[in-house]
């Protein structure tokens, strides 16, 4: 093909198998008016030989056969509909940007539902740059298009009815596209033909409206006395990731933040979140980097009614009918400065190129003093957590005694950056009076000596994009947690755990590269702790779409939930749900996977989420590669399902693995369940009689635990090989009916039905203490107490004593529940590494049992 050509010309990507009537009228109406040229470019899976098809798919492969994914000459047809789709986007994206660089194409077009507009989207967010015409008509244009969109300017469509032969509707509506595409690319092809200035360089500014007198200063001065491009992106959630994203690719020479408000949004929960890796991108590039914290004074909602219950008795500020800002408190102030100085200090490969600058009397035009949002004493909070945090950094923070918009904040004379001997000259005022009235300079004025720094010469090292290029993330899609604000607590207790978790971070280390579990939609049920958080984004890491619940109404520790949450992952799951909640987290889980996808692995913990498929959606298992079973309780279902033929899928036993039940069941209990009770009851075990109901891994480990202690153990067992080991282990063994008179603490740890019941309670201590560690509430008979006993008394969360009508009380531990995740945090982060380890091994031996390159390990099913 020649480089130029006398007509535009416009490229149309499609799935020609699927879709070829729809796209031969697309470009029919493109060529009508002798205007435009079409080149029809097919995505699809089968093979299509239509003589209007100028790009084959074949032809697609074969020119990405220089470098291919898997290899020249694949056949696609046999690769699932994820891994062709994945496969074909970097076909298409190398195709459509080698047509681009040679200025072959003015415009690109596609037509399609879920499929097409995954394959026409990602090729063009690969291939295109900001400003080149992108257009899709499609049938998911209606809903969520960030997926498809994600920072770039492709423009969608929505196509009413579905793309499925041609009609009325559809037809007037493809043939508006190719009229708006015509128009795009005819307007495009003319504008980069005419002559542009080079080597100008090129800065990015954040800015709000809040903070918008300084980000204007700044403009007109770059441009009137330097000649600069800048580009101001509104701080919105998609401009910060806009901005970071031309940051990688390198088109943004240096970035002025002077506004950093998204990072308040991303912490607690407002709707302009760029994403927890915000501040990242000019960090690790090693460009020049100004960092303020313009508009962090707010978090932004919608209409007031829209705001969370939590923050009514806040300062709110009703922008406009639409937009609603809520102050920032002093702890969350000190939040943001703790993450900015995190970012900041984690990230920075060149600190000589940074600088953080604070206006200390104002964060916006609502914080200056007697405004609505004046909270010296917040305001301070930033500033002493950014301090603190960058201390020894080599990232210089200063201060300026007044307001953001003030103009004194910006004179600091003139900035010398000793590294590279770049020297800022003076502010020239004259320049940009033309602009601004003298009025506006007065306010204007500020922020403008320190941020001339960022001027370039010709021995200025050039920036490198870092090797490591971060997925950035964003609150996910659907979700629903107690408390969003809490996402900044859990990622510190997450990272903290990472270290605690070898096996996982391994695993990670390991299979990170190969992607084992690209294309996989794990539907988790397992109790949402800090710990579980690092096996989501494990399995997130190798590739899997992921949705969580928890598998205990009292298990799931909030921060853990919020940080998963806001990480982007759909997670459904908050501390003291009711049943009718649980069922409802459960059935939520199901649809929340992206595009209206379903699950197809199943990562269970007790068997309520195996079982509602089964039950209720097994349509949802006809392309689920299996399950994984975590506890006994789960695993007995399993087998009894197996044995009555009721078991659909492969399933994997994590549970009987050896460094699962030998350590999380045996050490995890021995530890987890003398925090459970001490902290619901403060009570001194020492001297104590301790009755365990069970002597399997877990009785064995909470009998070792209590023992240890000081307390006298007895043991109910019915198995008379674990009962043995039990007596040899120097514990008495009996009945629970001859334990109970005689008992203080009562542990049950057997999954099975009724262990204590009426029958026991009526002949319990005054003030015995009663609780469960098995999986489900069904070991403790709570219904026969609650129906019984003369009254009940919370003596807080998770505690209740009842007042039994003989005159005495039980205390009663998590309503029967798991009592060391109901009364505290569950077992330590070492044991459920190992456990959690097991886990993604087992998701990946079934999602690629048959895969030669991870063994070709058949898996046919739990009896196996």
């Amino acid at each position: 093909m020649t480089t130029h050509q006398t007509l535009t010309t416009i490229a149309i990507i499609g799935t020609c198998d699927s879709k070829l009537d729809e796209l031969l009228f697309l470009r029919d109406r493109i060529l009508e008016r002798n205007r435009c040229k079409a080149l029809l470019i097919d995505v699809g899976r089968n093979p299509c030989q239509h003589e209007s098809i100028d790009v084959r798919n074949t032809d697609l492969i074969d020119a990405a056969a220089t470098s291919p994914p898997r290899g020249a000459g694949i056949d696609i047809l046999p690769l699932s509909r994820t891994e062709y789709i994945q496969y074909m986007i970097k076909c298409a994206s190398s195709y459509i940007q080698d047509l681009y660089s040679r200025r072959v194409i003015h415009g690109v077009i596609s037509i399609g539902g879920s499929c097409g507009t995954s394959l026409a989207s990602g090729a063009m967010r690969n291939a295109l740059p900001v400003g080149f015409p992108k257009l899709i008509v499609s049938t998911m244009a209606s809903g969520d298009v960030k997926p498809f969109i994600e920072e770039t300017d492709i423009t969608m469509m929505y196509s009413v009815v579905d793309i499925a032969g041609t009609n009325s509707i559809l037809n007037q509506i493809v043939a508006n596209a190719a009229g708006a595409i015509e128009g795009m690319a005819t307007s495009h092809r003319a504008y980069v033909d005419k002559p542009v200035a080079t080597g100008l360089k090129r800065i990015g500014v954040t800015m709000f409206g809040v903070t918008t007198p300084c980000v204007d200063l700044i403009r007109l001065h770059l441009q009137s006395n330097y000649n600069y491009e800048v580009y101001v992106f509104h701080a919105t959630g998609a401009g910060g990731r806009a901005m970071e994203r031309l940051v990688r690719e390198g088109k943004i020479d240096a970035v002025i933040d002077a506004t950093t408000t998204e990072i308040a949004d991303e912490l607690f929960g407002g709707i302009l979140s760029a994403g927890h890796d915000r501040l990242r991108a000019a960090a690790e590039a090693g460009i020049p980097q100004v960092v303020s914290v313009g508009a962090c004074d707010m978090i932004n909602f919608g209409p007031r009614s829209t705001v969370p219950e939590k923050f009514l008795g806040r300062k709110l500020y009703e922008h406009n009918p639409t937009v609603t800002l809520v102050r920032t408190s002093e702890e969350e102030c000190a939040q943001i400065g703790e993450f900015i100085a995190t970012k900041l200090r984690n990230h920075v490969v060149n600190p000589k190129l940074v600088e953080v600058i604070l206006p200390t009397a104002g964060l916006s035009l609502l914080s200056t003093p007697h405004s609505p949002f004046d909270d010296p004493v917040a305001d301070k909070a930033l500033w002493d957590a950014l301090e603190k945090g960058l201390e020894s950094s080599g990232i210089k923070v200063s201060k300026k005694e007044c307001d953001i918009n003030n103009g004194e904040f910006a004179v600091f004379g003139p900035i010398t950056w000793r590294y590279g001997g770049i020297i800022i000259p003076e502010v020239h005022q004259k320049n940009i009076q033309h602009h601004l009235s003298k009025h506006l300079l007065s306010r204007y004025l500020h922020l403008l000596r320190y941020f001339l720094f960022i001027i370039f010469s010709n021995n200025y090292p050039a920036s490198h994009p870092s090797p490591y290029i971060a997925i950035m993330s964003a609150p996910a899609h659907k979700f629903k947690i107690a408390d969003i604000s809490l996402a900044a607590f859990g990622r510190r207790e997450i990272d903290l755990a990472e270290g605690e978790m070898p096996g996982l971070m391994a695993i990670r280390a390991k299979y990170a590269e190969a992607q084992p579990l690209a294309g996989a939609r794990i539907a988790g049920c397992l109790h949402m702790t800090i710990q579980t958080a690092v096996l989501i984004e494990t399995l997130k890491a190798l590739g899997a779409e992921v949705t969580w619940t928890s598998c205990n109404i009292f298990s799931t520790q909030d921060h853990a939930a919020a940080a998963i949450a806001a990480s982007g992952t759909p997670v459904f799951a908050w501390k003291g749900e009711t049943e009718d909640e649980y069922n409802w987290c459960l059935e939520q889980q199901l649809v929340a996977f992206k595009d209206g996808k379903q699950l197809n692995l199943i990562l269970d913990d007790g068997g309520d989420l195996t079982a509602l498929v089964h039950k209720k959606y097994p349509e949802m298992l006809k392309d689920c590669y299996g399950l994984s079973e975590e506890t006994t309780t789960g695993v007995h279902h399993l087998y009894r399902m197996l044995k009555n033929n009721e078991l659909l899928v492969p399933a994997v036993n994590v549970n009987d693995s050896v460094t699962k039940s030998k350590f999380d069941n045996l050490y995890g209990c021995r530890e987890s369940l003398i925090d459970g009770i001490k902290r619901a009851t403060d009570v001194m075990i020492a001297g104590k009689v301790a009755v365990v109901a069970g002597f399997g891994d877990v009785g064995k480990g909470c009998a070792q635990a209590l023992h240890s202690m000081g307390a006298r153990v007895i043991v109910t067992e019915i198995d008379p090989i674990n009962a043995l080991q039990a007596a040899v282990s120097g514990f008495q063994v009996t009945t629970m009916e001859e334990a109970a008179p005689i008992g203080q603490i009562f542990v049950t740890t057997t999954g099975c039905r009724d262990i204590l019941t009426g029958e026991h309670f009526s002949v319990m201590k005054n003030d015995a203490i009663v609780c469960n560690i098995g999986h489900f509430d069904i070991e403790i008979d709570v219904a026969w107490l609650k129906a019984n006993a003369k009254s009940v008394q919370n003596i807080k969360p998770q505690v209740d004593r009842f007042h039994m009508p003989n005159g005495r009380h039980i205390i009663l531990l998590a309503e029967g529940r798991l009592v060391n995740l109901g009364c505290a945090t569950g077992h330590s982060s070492f044991v459920m590494s190992c456990s959690f380890s097991n886990q993604v091994l087992a998701q990946i031996l079934l999602y690629k049992s048959q895969d030669e390159a991870f063994g070709k390990n058949g898996v046919s099913g739990l009896g196996d």
